[in-house]
């Protein structure tokens, strides 16, 4: 006997949780916190790409990053 699966097992319980609206503050809260995020990243790709590649390549000391260091670990990060 094969038993009806749902595709999303935890949809139902997603949905009741979403439902309070304690939880919906708290997903609208994460929501406008992730959109922030990506607004920040639009941002600082297009300031970077008016800097010349010398720019984006300078390290000031023998340790430190450069811009695009910095850009490639918030890139892997995320």
């Amino acid at each position: 006997m094969i038993r009806n699966v749902s595709a999303r097992p935890w949809a139902t319980a997603l949905d009741k949780v979403v439902k309070s609206s304690h939880a919906n503050r708290k997903l609208r809260s994460v929501q406008r916190t992730f959109e922030r995020m990506e607004q920040q990243k639009q941002e600082l790709l297009a300031e970077l790409s008016g800097w010349t590649e010398e720019q984006r390549h300078f390290r000031p000391g023998l340790n430190s990053w450069s811009a695009l260091d910095v850009v490639d670990h918030l890139v892997r990060v995320e």
